[in-house]
């Protein structure tokens, strides 16, 4: 709303029409990639003068976004680009301020402040809760159906099934593991059977 009103209040300002960031999710499949911020300005501007960019609210810098350069790609455009590190962290409120900008006859730009572009999700998720079908296993349940429904913390890609196993107990001769009954029953919740 602020931007808006700026337009019609000071319209020969020079100002940042957007931010494009260059993924709107930054997530653990990121990490080690280039991502990169580019604000677009309203006209020419001073390519001597580099802008300033802060991060209110939430800040990424120094644990999911390490910054790499920074530069104008023409005199319209310029762009941040930074390194995603996995810092598992979760930051949904990130805003954007952009600020120092010149133009060509020497006007500061209109301070600039942006909704959120874009979020961070590189917290790892984990397991909430295991409930197994019983919790008793004897000689009237040979031959029936155990399953244990694995409940992780966040959303999962469902595409892929988790490694379910008992670590130092081998129990191959009572427990065998059925793949077609085992399955998502949604994107939090694995049962295996």
């Amino acid at each position: 709303a602020f931007n808006l009103a700026n337009q019609f209040i000071n319209p020969d300002i020079p100002r940042v029409l957007e931010i494009i960031p260059s993924d709107e999710l930054v997530s653990d499949i990121d990490n080690g990639e280039v991502f990169t911020l580019t604000a677009n300005f309203s006209e020419a501007m001073n390519t001597n003068i580099t802008p300033s960019l802060s991060f209110l609210n939430q800040n990424p810098i120094g644990t999911s976004l390490s910054i790499t350069g920074f530069n104008w790609d023409d005199d319209q455009n310029f762009t941040w680009t930074f390194t995603v590190n996995d810092a598992n962290e979760n930051l949904d409120n990130i805003v954007l301020q952009v600020n120092d900008a010149v133009n060509l006859d020497g006007e500061p730009q209109a301070l600039y402040t942006s909704g959120e572009i874009f979020l961070i999700d590189t917290e790892n998720p984990s397991i909430s809760n295991v409930l197994p079908s019983t919790l008793n296993m004897n000689d009237a349940t040979v031959g029936g159906l155990f399953s244990l429904d694995v409940i992780f913390s966040e959303a999962m890609l469902t595409f892929n099934e988790p490694d379910i196993s008992f670590p130092g107990n081998d129990l191959s001769s009572s427990l065998m593991f059925d793949d077609g009954l085992s399955l998502w029953v949604n994107d939090t919740t694995y049962r295996a059977s």
